[in-house]
């Protein structure tokens, strides 16, 4: 081979109970495992109750809704040549993540990441999750993993958590200069379509402000068209329909007139304004709709796709897309 190449090796941990996908050293494995999990042989079970003491055991623990990414036998060999091996991770909100290295690695996670910004279009280098991501919560704790002590890197993801971009690293100095490993870590909402919800009294809303039509800033995007999302409402005459955004000075001064003039472009469209609601962190469209006598559909922008947050967040683009069904 030749010189100043970097040998790439990929591992994926499967949550189909099969454990770890073997894969041998100096092969490029292309995978597209969503998810991961623990490793079988690791003999492991969790309770679902937290030890609060420094060192655990994962043994007789059940652990669910949790990725892990295990180094703690993968980077125990002598590479030729410069060498990373990658684990890929794509949490769900409301699941945990697990790193385990050996203690004597030097690991860079979580309070010293590598993260994503799409304000500059690169990685910023020790960095702190929860600086860029809210409710993200992490600890670093010895447990027993295999009938020895390991370093736990250990997070867990609010189910409201922003979304986020970013990579720890592993680096097993007293193996080989030439060894690394890399976690790379996408917690990125997946869902971009919904219908609105249905409420008490036929009254229906679609959430631009939390969940996964959510479009307030965050770090979570690399890619610029994967921030859209968008809202379907099957129009009802005469009833309440609510379109609520995040709580920005943005909102109020360009995206709810842009809503109302678009509504307005049309004629034969028949609304009414009822109100605006303010919360604490939303802003809440009310809207009804008279009586229409041809079926069409309409949809208006809520585009807060060049909108940035110093240092690093940037919002989505949602869309109102109205269906009226005669």
């Amino acid at each position: 081979m030749k010189k100043g190449l970097t040998t790439v090796v990929f591992f994926f941990l499967l949550m189909d109970g099969k454990g770890i996908k073997g894969v041998s050293e100096h092969n490029i494995v292309v995978g597209t495992e969503k998810k991961a999990n623990i490793d079988e042989s690791s003999g492991r079970s969790q309770s679902g109750q937290s030890n609060q003491s420094s060192q655990s055991s994962e043994n007789n623990e059940i652990r669910r809704n949790v990725c892990t990414c295990d180094f703690t036998e993968k980077l125990n060999f002598m590479p030729k040549q410069k060498t990373k091996i990658y684990c890929e991770l794509k949490p769900h909100h409301g699941e945990e993540i697990r790193i385990l290295a050996n203690k004597e690695y030097e690991v860079k996670c979580f309070n010293n990441s590598k993260v994503y910004c799409p304000v500059k279009g690169y990685f910023i280098n020790n960095a702190d999750i929860a600086t860029y991501s809210q409710k993200l919560k992490y600890q670093v704790k010895d447990i027993t993993h295999r009938d020895k002590t390991v370093s736990e890197y250990h997070l867990t993801i609010d189910k409201d958590a922003s979304d986020i971009l970013f990579i720890c690293s592993i680096k097993p100095r007293q193996v080989s200069e030439l060894l690394e490993g890399e976690v790379k870590i996408d917690l990125k909402r997946e869902i971009s379509e919904e219908y609105s919800v249905a409420m008490e009294d036929n009254i229906h809303m679609c959430d631009f402000s939390k969940g996964n039509l959510n479009i307030s800033p965050t770090t979570g995007f690399y890619y610029k068209n994967s921030r859209s999302v968008n809202c379907i409402y099957n129009v009802l005459r005469n009833k309440l329909f609510l379109i609520k955004l995040p709580k920005l000075d943005i909102v109020t001064e360009k995206i709810l007139p842009s809503v109302v003039n678009c509504l307005s472009e049309y004629s034969y469209i028949n609304f009414n304004l009822k109100h605006v609601e303010e919360t604490e962190d939303s802003i809440s469209l009310h809207l009804t709709f008279g009586d229409f006598k041809k079926a069409f559909n309409l949809s208006c922008e809520l585009d807060l796709s060049e909108f940035t947050v110093q240092p690093c967040a940037v919002g989505k683009k949602g869309n109102v897309t109205f269906y009226f069904n005669v």
